[in-house]
C-alpha cells in the first residue's frame, strides 16, 4: 500500500506535467473556475498526454533514433501532440457539445502582462520551482 501512496505523492507533485514541465498551462487557468468542464478538461488532457506520450516513445524509438533523425524529436512531438488535441477537439465537439460549449476557447490565451492571467502564470512559475525542488526525493 505505501508503494502506491509513494507512486501517487510521485506523479502529483513531483512528476507533475503541469507543474514541472509547464504543459498544460492554458488548461490549468482557463477552466478551473467551472467544475464540470475542470473535469472534462482535466480527462482530455489526460488522455492527450498519456497517447501522446506513447506514440511519441514509439516514433523515438522505432524510427526517429534508428535512421539519425533525433534533430526533429521536438518536430515531430509537437505535431504529434497539436494532431490529438485537433482530433480531441472533433471527437468532443461531436460527441459532447455541451462540455465543447462550456470549454470556450482556451486555446489563445494571451493574457496582458502582469494583468489577471499573466501573474497567474508567474505564480504558476514559482510554484513550478517549488516542486522542481521535490524532483529527486521519491524514485520512480
Amino acid at each position: 500500500m505505501m508503494e502506491y501512496f509513494t507512486l501517487f505523492m510521485g506523479a502529483v507533485i513531483v512528476n507533475n506535467f503541469v507543474l514541472t514541465r509547464f504543459l498544460g498551462l492554458c488548461i490549468f487557468f482557463g477552466v478551473s473556475k467551472n467544475l464540470n468542464a475542470s473535469i472534462g478538461m482535466g480527462m482530455a488532457v489526460t488522455s492527450v498526454m498519456t497517447l501522446s506520450s506513447i506514440l511519441s516513445w514509439v516514433i523515438y524509438t522505432y524510427v526517429l533514433y534508428p535512421f539519425g533523425l533525433t534533430f526533429l524529436t521536438t518536430v515531430v512531438f509537437v505535431v504529434l501532440i497539436a494532431s490529438f488535441v485537433q482530433l480531441l477537439e472533433m471527437i468532443i465537439k461531436k460527441h459532447v457539445p455541451t462540455l465543447y460549449n462550456l470549454w470556450g476557447i482556451y486555446l489563445v490565451l494571451i493574457p496582458k502582462s502582469l494583468d489577471g492571467l499573466g501573474i497567474a502564470f508567474v505564480l504558476a512559475g514559482l510554484l513550478a520551482l517549488s516542486f522542481f525542488g521535490f524532483s529527486g526525493m521519491i524514485p520512480l
